[in-house]
């Protein structure tokens, strides 16, 4: 997985991919972003990652050859980073961690501004619309990125799992409308997204540790 910082340093991106289709054309590339792509290769372990040294040292050479060209122009500070699979079963949690691995090397990157912007704005639609029934591998599909991933990222972002932070949103929810309203215990439920009362009193005291009734009761406001 390669890292080009400057998302609109396209021409870095460009002059990097086709040195590694050209080093070994039988890969399978994909772009997951303006500024960072991969390539996937079969192999044995010991001849890729001497492939993957030449293709460094190459990467290395093209861009001193475009700073040579346009010695006044804006570089590319370009990152990387690399994973052999040899375990097909737990070749995405591989994937992750390569990922991770990256982007973690700079807080202020542009993939990970995009994250966090993606992440933040797949909270921002959970909390304003708590009554729908969420789905967190449709949430990942939305932000282009696997479910291990996406919870990893999500938990380290607002310190919570999306899937307790999905339950906090209806408790919010939830509480606004004992205090603020005369809605029947049912309503109140269907609008933060249960499919039962039940549940919906069961899962409410436990987060608040007083019945739904009792929380009304204690701060209704006068109607």
């Amino acid at each position: 997985m390669i890292q080009c910082p400057r998302a609109e340093s396209t021409e870095h991106v460009f002059m990097l991919a086709n040195v590694l289709r050209l080093l070994h054309g039988g890969g399978l590339h994909a772009r997951f972003s303006d500024s960072v792509f991969a390539a996937a290769f079969a192999g044995e372990p010991k001849e890729l990652r001497e492939t993957m040294d030449l293709w460094i040292l190459r990467m290395e050479q093209a861009l001193e050859d475009l700073k040579r060209v346009s010695p006044g122009g804006e570089h590319a500070n370009v990152r990387y980073a690399v994973c052999v699979i040899t375990d097909l079963e737990h070749a995405q949690e591989q994937i992750d961690d390569c990922m991770l691995e990256m982007t973690s090397k700079t807080a202020l990157s542009p993939f990970r501004s995009e994250l966090q912007d993606a992440l933040s704005d797949a909270q921002r639609r959970i909390y304003a619309f708590p009554e729908r029934d969420w789905n967190i591998d449709e949430l990942c599909r939305s932000v282009g990125i696997s479910r291990g991933y996406f919870q990893r990222n999500y938990k380290a972002q607002f310190g919570i799992s999306c899937g307790e932070d999905i339950i906090q949103a209806r408790m919010q929810r939830a509480k606004k409308l004992l205090a603020d309203t005369t809605l029947t215990v049912q309503e109140i439920a269907d609008q933060c997204g249960y499919k039962t009362p039940t549940h919906f009193m069961r899962q409410f005291k436990e987060r608040a540790g007083i019945s739904a009734t009792q929380y009304r009761k204690k701060y209704a406001k006068t109607m």
